[in-house]
Order: C-alpha cells, then structure tokens, then sequence
C-alpha cells in the first residue's frame, strides 16, 4: 500500500477521459447533424464530401443557368412570333398589290403599310434584350447552318471570287467609285469598316433571288443618311448555288452574282443617301436612286447578259437576219417583248416591258445607254461605257457630299442624271422613254451594246460586264486575286474551309450547365440577326405590279427563315428542359451520396451516446472510490 501514486485513480481518470471526449464527439455529432465535422474526423471522407459538395452546388446553380437561357429563348420566340405575324401581313398585302384590277396610286397606299411593317421588324430587332443583351443583334448569326459542300464554296467565294471582284472594280472604275473605295479603305480608323460576312443558305427557292447584300444604314442625321461601318452581309441562295461543282454556266452566274452583289456594297458605302430607301418616303422622292438604277449598274458590274435577262437580244444578234431587221426586233422587244429574225422568234407580247418592271434586263440596258450618253463617244465599247459610268457616279457621289454638308446646291436623282448627259441633247425622262417604248436610238444603243457582247462563237454569250476583260468575255472574273482588298470577308477562315470560331462566337450566347469547365458543360445558343435587311426584304415594296411579285417571294423567303429561327429556338427549349431534368436528377442522387459520407446516423450516434453516458458516470463513480483507498493508510498509522 503506497501513497505517493494512486494508480486506480490515474487509471480511473485516464479512462474517464477518454469516454469525456468520445461523448463530446457524439454530442458533437448529435447536436450538427454531421459525422464530419472537422477533417480529423475522417479525412478521407471530408476530401471526397468537399469534391461532391462542388459538384452538388455547382450543378444547382447550372440548372439555374439553364432556366435562365429557357427565359431567354420564349422571349426571342415571343419576338419571332410577332416578326411572323407582320410576315405574314406583309405577303398578304404583296399578293393584292400584285393583282392587275389596282392601280400604282392604290399599290402606293399597300405599300404605306409594308413600309411601317419593315419598319417595327427592325424596331423589334432593335430592342428586344434580356438582360440588357440584345437578342438580335446585327452582327447576328445566319437561320440556317452551311453544309460541308457549302463552306467549302464559301471559302472558295471568300477566298477566290471576291477577292478578284473587288480588285477588278476598283482597277475598272478608279475613276469614280473604285478609287475612293481604296481610298476610304486605307484611311479607315474602324476595324474591318468594309469587311463583310458571307453566308450560303437558303433564300427563296431555285431561280429567284440569287444573292443579296445587306448594309445598315444610319438615318438620325439631319438631311442625309449615313452607312453603317462592320455590318455588311453577302446572303448567297444555297438553292442556285450548293457546291463547287458547277457547269459553265452555273459558273458564270455565281461570279455575274458576286460582282453584282458586291457592287451593291460599294454603292450602300459611297452612295448612302442614295441606297438606303424606305425609312422617310419624303426623303425616297429627293436623292434617293430607283430600283432600276440601282439593279441596272450592278448588272453592269456583274454583266447583263449572265442570268437570263436578256437572252431573247443575244438571240437576236447572233441571228443570221439582216442588221435593219435585227434593229426592228430590238424595238419590238424592248416594246412588248415580241420578235422575229431568222431561227429565232417571240410572238407572244408580254406585260411590263419597262425599266420600272425589269430593273435586271431594262434597267441594265437604261443605265447603259445613260453611260454610253455620258461618254459623248459614238462606238460602243467597254471603254466608253466606263468614261460615261465614271461621269455618273462622280456626279452622284459629289451630290452625296452636298446633302452631307447640308449644302444648298442638292439635286434629285433626275436633276444629276440630266446634268452628266445634257451634252448628249436627250433628258433622263428621254432615256427611260426611249428603252421603254423602243425608240430608235435606244434601240440602235442595244444592238451595238448586244454586237459589242457577241463572242462570236463558243456556248455562253459575252458577260457584258464593265469590269471583264472585255464586254465580248463571257467570264466576268480574270486572274484570281487572293490578297486582302478593300472589301473583304471576315468570318471565313482563309486557311480552311470552316467558319472562323472567333467570328462565331461573337453573336453565340454560351450557357454554362455543368460544373466543370470543359466543352461539354456549355451549351450555345444563336443570336440570330432579324432586321428587314437581314431577311431580304429591305428594298421589298409594292410600289409596281412587278415589285409585288417580288414581294410576294421575298415575304416567302423571310417567312421560311423566320420559321428555321423559332424551330432552332423551340429545339433549344426542349434540350434545355431536359438538360435541367437531368442536372436536377444529377443534384439529387450526389446530394445523397454526400449525405451517407457527411450526415451523422442519428440513431446509431444516439445508441452510442447513451453507452459513453453510462460509461461516464460508472468512471466518475470509479474515480470517486479510487481517490477513497488511500484513506486506508490512515487506519495503520494509529
């Protein structure tokens, strides 16, 4: 018996702590909830709980992120919804308008009502946003997707035809609008001012509108309108062109069209004012240029005898008759559409044989005889159709620059045509006149022009094009020219055939569902461009009856991509539901599993609780009759 160390109590004590602690840890467990509660507690429990809490919290705010975009996309539909219901209209009042019982002044008054139609598709393009994003910006993507066969032709359009169109314009008419396009190209302070983005898809079925070119166009300035730098868009209809397999023909047309097209862009640059149409009808009436005009000299770009337009005159020509007899079928043709030459004749009269009604094949030939006019040259050649092209566009681009500075000496269209050709004894009212109706010095301009583009031999006529190496070539584009020129294309890549990911991403909202950052946790969403000029019904209008047969297609083709956009939208809302169902079902299975690593078993924790209870108050006991032994001592010592 000794009582220096009591070894029952340290004992006693020793235990007493232990089953202290362990109750502490229980009660720990009991009053959170968690069996881990700190890392000793099982650490490898609380990595695996901490990488499936990051998972749990990241998901939930995915699905989040998915409802978001769900959101997104019913206001985009509600928009498009609208968009189709004005589309609609719209092809509603074409088809009146196109009916032959009205007259110009009754279609004037449908076309009031187009005007303010195309008018709210832009409003509504402009200002539907979520989220202070706009949902249709400009810049937007395309309704439809290209193919393989299709980028593999718009590489070659980007690569090849444009590059070459655009340098035979500028070289062609240097005088006039190609030199101050390479001019306001290199002093241009705004990044890809005069690139443009290329599309292949589908416009309006087979044989209508082959391609077109979209600007936008500023119109708060007082007293003139003003082109939009980076908003240029080249549509090519992929229902004429698919692939680069093309026949002789078909490959004609493609370069006939991208010159065409292309020209277009330069004047929406050079010729603002006089491009952009339909905003202010007062305004149309003042320097604003016709249809035919604009249409007529980019056939002259892109040649006036490439897509159909005036084949029965190279028939015509290429005639054995006698040149008098020949000259009579051209007055005849111009007139009503009728002819008769030798192996070849038209005996049918046709309605709408006017510049107003074929802006493609009059008009082509109008705005010819206007250059021929202004060149004050006799013999008809390339040559004197540029010098009288040059005179015009100079004249229309200085009075541009009046309208701009707010100068008083501003002519009408009519006003500057007739000052170029005064030399030339005749009146633009002449001219139109004279194309119409078959006058004779009209005629005898077209069958010189016809003979000018008469190959002589071979399947295919001469182009007629100003920029061709000659009116007699029946390709319109030379030499390739693979350097970057002054309008160019920026959203295909020059090293392959895809479309540039960087451009893509721009107008492409990316939704993040996943909780990692790989590609497969982001889902994109278009941001499609929905403005009147990007579904190609900018110039639409019922002003003729000719015109609204064209309305008629154009309100066609927007309705149909119109409809490509609320299926892409209405798709993307049923894979996003799914996409939450599934993130929510991905939630609540690992939300369990983290559970069966981190809750405490309440239960089972309780049964431990009681035990280590008991245990404690059976050591407090211990302790208590291990701290009385030593009392025995005292009984020995007395």
């Amino acid at each position: 018996m000794v009582v220096q160390h009591n070894l029952a109590g340290m004992n006693s004590n020793r235990q007493l702590g232990i089953t202290t602690n362990v109750q502490a840890k229980s009660s720990e467990k009991l009053s959170s909830g968690y069996r881990i509660n700190r890392a000793a507690d099982d650490a490898a429990g609380l990595a695996i709980s901490e990488k499936m809490r990051r998972q749990i919290r990241g998901l939930t705010q995915a699905s989040a992120n998915a409802q978001d975009g769900i959101s997104f996309v019913q206001i985009a539909d509600g928009a498009l919804n609208e968009v189709h219901e004005m589309l609609q209209r719209g092809s509603q009042l074409a088809v009146k308008a196109a009916n032959g019982t009205l007259t110009d002044t009754d279609r004037e008054y449908i076309n009031a009502e187009v005007s303010k139609l195309k008018e709210e598709i832009n409003a509504i393009a402009g200002k539907t946003t979520f989220n202070e994003i706009q949902i249709f910006p400009s810049n937007g993507s395309s309704a439809t997707e290209m193919s393989a066969a299709q980028k593999t032709l718009a590489a070659k359009i980007a690569n090849e035809y444009i590059p070459t169109a655009v340098s035979q314009i500028v070289s062609k008419l240097s005088g006039s609008l190609g030199g101050k396009l390479s001019e306001l190209a290199a002093n241009s302070a705004v990044e890809d001012a005069y690139g443009m983005k290329l599309d292949i898809s589908n416009i309006d079925g087979p044989s209508n509108t082959l391609a077109y070119m979209q600007s936008s166009f500023y119109n708060g300035n007082p007293g003139y309108d003003e082109f939009v730098a980076g908003n240029l868009l080249m549509k090519v209809d992929s229902a004429d062109f698919s692939s680069v397999n093309l026949t002789a023909k078909q490959q004609q047309e493609l370069e006939s069209t991208i010159a065409h097209e292309l020209m277009h862009g330069v004047m929406d640059i050079l010729l603002s004012e006089g491009m952009s149409t339909g905003y202010d009808p007062a305004d149309d009436s003042k320097g604003n240029l016709p249809k035919w005009f604009k249409e007529g000299t980019a056939q002259l770009v892109g040649g006036g005898f490439t897509t159909g337009w005036n084949n029965y005159i190279a028939d015509i020509v290429k005639s054995s008759s006698e040149e008098a007899d020949k000259l009579a079928a051209v007055r005849s043709y111009l007139k009503n559409g009728t002819f008769h030459v030798d192996g070849k004749r038209q005996l049918k009269p046709k309605e709408g044989m006017t510049v107003e009604d074929r802006p493609y094949g009059h008009g082509y030939l109008a705005c010819a005889y206007l250059c021929q006019l202004a060149s004050g040259q006799t013999d008809v050649s390339q040559g004197s159709l540029i010098n009288g092209a040059d005179k015009i566009f100079n004249a229309l681009m200085a009075n541009e620059q009046n309208y701009k500075n707010g100068s008083a000496n501003i002519k009408s269209f009519e006003g500057v045509i007739n000052s170029v050709i005064q030399g030339s004894g005749k009146q633009l009212s002449d001219v139109i006149s004279e194309v119409n109706t078959g006058g004779v010095d009209a005629a005898g301009f077209v069958l010189k022009l016809a003979n000018a583009c008469n190959p002589g031999s071979g399947e295919l006529f001469g182009a007629g094009s100003l920029i061709a190496s000659s009116l007699s070539s029946s390709s319109v584009l030379g030499s390739t020219v693979s350097s970057r020129q002054a309008m160019y294309v920026t959203n295909i890549d020059a090293a392959s055939t895809e479309e540039s990911t960087e451009d893509s991403d721009e107008t492409i909202l990316y939704l993040q569902v996943g909780a990692d950052s790989t590609e497969e946790n982001r889902i994109g969403l278009k941001r499609f461009a929905l403005s009147a000029s990007a579904l190609g019904i900018q110039e639409t209008n019922t002003r003729t009856a000719q015109d609204s047969r064209e309305a008629i297609g154009q309100f066609k083709g927007a309705l149909s991509n119109v409809s490509a956009m609320r299926s892409y939208y209405g798709a993307m809302q049923n894979r996003l539901e799914h996409t939450i169902r599934n993130l929510n079902n991905v939630v609540e299975n690992t939300t369990a599993s983290e559970s069966q690593i981190r809750d405490t078993d309440m239960a089972d924790e309780m049964v431990r609780f009681s035990n280590n209870n008991i245990l404690a108050q059976a050591g407090q006991s211990m302790l208590a009759q291990a701290n009385q032994t030593n009392q025995g001592v005292l009984a020995l010592l007395q």
